[in-house]
């Protein structure tokens, strides 16, 4: 028997006893994971962009009214 046969029956015999309902909640989990993990690196990018601007305000001096 050829090595192509014998990797064939060994990949049948493995994937063929797989439930896909088995691992159903890890696929849900890895979704509500990934969308959380995105939108907290997308607020800390715009956090980051305000804070430079809020940072630039700190040096502001107000003059009070010209006339």
């Amino acid at each position: 028997m050829n090595v192509a046969a014998e990797l064939t029956t060994t990949l049948s015999n493995v994937v063929g006893g797989f439930d896909q309902s088995t691992v159903l909640w890890a696929l849900i989990l890895g979704i509500v994971l990934a969308f959380v993990l995105g939108a907290g690196m997308g607020a800390n990018d715009v956090s980051n962009a305000f804070g430079t601007s809020v940072a630039d305000l700190q040096h502001f001096e107000y003059h009070g009214p010209r006339g």
